[in-house]
């Protein structure tokens, strides 16, 4: 009798641990978003949006970008693919040259996305992991981010679409970047 309630309590015990490293070895990923600014001058072409910010009496040309710091702290490997911008109808996943990457433990990688993704009517960003998981950014740093780029001059116009003749928004994407648009409908259009 004490041989079979010892082999239980092991048995819980194990089962217990088992547990634990399921729900603390999984991977977690940290998410970090700024608008950034660099140096940049007024005649040359640039993936973010050309600002023009005051420094002491000067105005200087700066290039404003977005830059994801996705960071892994976790204890176990994850994959994340792509960059996410969700509107209303629609999800846009942009995949830089430095995406997808596997993130160790403890290791992070930082990615520079055009503010144009983000004009509209967006309601989420993110990433997405190999998984297909959605990785959303906290509500206080995405809204103040959306604020932000609010005040930036977009390079955003305005365009007859060629198969349906419909008016749509649309802006210069590099050839750099991967875009697959994703209706909330199931219809799917890359590199558009």
């Amino acid at each position: 009798m004490w041989l079979a309630i010892w082999g239980a309590g092991i048995s819980s015990a194990l089962a217990l641990l088992k547990l634990y490293e399921f729900f603390h070895d999984r991977p977690r990923l940290t998410l970090i978003v700024n608008l950034v600014y660099s140096p940049a001058k007024e005649d040359e072409e640039t993936y973010g949006v050309k600002v023009q910010l005051k420094s002491g009496p000067d105005l200087l040309w700066n290039e404003a970008r977005i830059k994801f710091t996705i960071m892994n702290s976790g204890n176990k490997a994850i994959q994340v693919v792509s960059i996410f911008v969700e509107e209303k109808k629609s999800i846009t996943q942009i995949t830089p040259p430095s995406l997808p990457v596997v993130l160790q433990s403890n290791m992070q990688v930082t990615v520079d996305v055009q503010p144009e993704f983000f004009h509209g009517e967006v309601v989420s960003a993110g990433v997405y992991d190999a998984l297909g998981k959605q990785h959303r950014l906290p509500k206080k740093p995405f809204y103040s981010l959306i604020k932000e780029i609010g005040s930036l001059p977009l390079r955003v116009g305005k365009y007859k679409h060629k198969e349906t003749g419909d008016l749509v928004e649309a802006f210069y994407v590099p050839k750099r970047d991967r875009i697959e648009m994703i209706s909330k409908g199931g219809y799917r259009r890359t590199n558009c």
